[in-house]
Formats: C-alpha cells, structure tokens, sequence
C-alpha cells in the first residue's frame, strides 16, 4: 500500500472513530476521566396527578326568567334564556312553539312546574331539583 493511500485510509478511519487493524490492538487508556463528585441522583419516580376535583352537586343554573306575561284569565307565558337561547314556557297555551311541563331543556333539564312564581327544573344527571324565580322588575322610570 503506498504512503499515500495509507494516510487516507488512516485519515478516513480516525473520522469514523474506527482503530487501524494493522497496528494491532488498541493500547490501554492510561488516564480515563475519574470526577470526585458523587453521582447523579436516580430520577424521582413519576407523580400522580391529583384526581380533579369532582363536583358534589350540579352545575350553576344557566337560566333566566327574562320575560313573564299572562292572557286574560290564563296560565302565565314565562321566557327562559341560556346559552344565546330563549325558550318560551307555559302549560295549555296556544303559543306557537312553547314548551310545557315534562319538556327536555338542553338535553339535560327536564321541565317539572310553571308558576306565576318560578320554573322548577331537574337537572337530569343527578336528578336534581332547581327553582328559577320570577323577580318582579320596576317598570323603568317608576319608583
């Protein structure tokens, strides 16, 4: 082999990290890198995460009375608003649209009571029992 396909041939070996077969074994390392300072900590084994906090009753109530009117001798008509939705609530009426006792808010309130006084609804998943109250309004201007 000439010098100089030899010293390429060492060259490219030495890049790969690859010891030259012809010169034999490798020599011993004589000063390995030794530290005084003890060794890294085991890693702390993973933490659970705290189980979230489940609730012990139902969420807050999503709605409103907003309105409240009544025919000539009728059940009250009520307005509910949640969620950007008015719902209009009465029992016998001819309304286009209303909702009556027994009806299915939301997918999760069922309708139970209309009065002149308040809507009573069940929160269906825990079966839960809400009054929303009619709050009288002072008409504007009025005291």
């Amino acid at each position: 082999m000439t010098p100089c396909r030899r010293a390429l041939r060492l060259a490219v070996l030495a890049t790969a990290g690859v010891p030259d077969p012809a010169d034999g074994p490798a020599p011993p390392n004589l000063f390995p890198a030794f530290s005084w300072a003890p060794p890294p900590a085991p890693a702390p084994p993973p933490v659970a995460r705290p189980a979230s906090k489940t609730r012990t009753g139902p969420p807050p109530m999503p709605f409103q009375v907003s309105a409240m009117w009544r025919y000539q001798g009728q059940q009250p008509v009520i307005a509910l608003q949640a969620f950007g939705n008015t719902y209009l609530l009465c029992e016998r009426c001819g309304v286009p649209g209303h909702h009556g006792v027994g009806a299915v808010l939301e997918r999760e309130y069922r309708i139970d009571r209309i009065a002149q006084s308040g809507v009573t609804l069940t929160y269906l998943p825990m079966r839960h029992v809400s009054v929303v109250p009619v709050t009288p309004r002072t008409a504007a201007g009025s005291q």
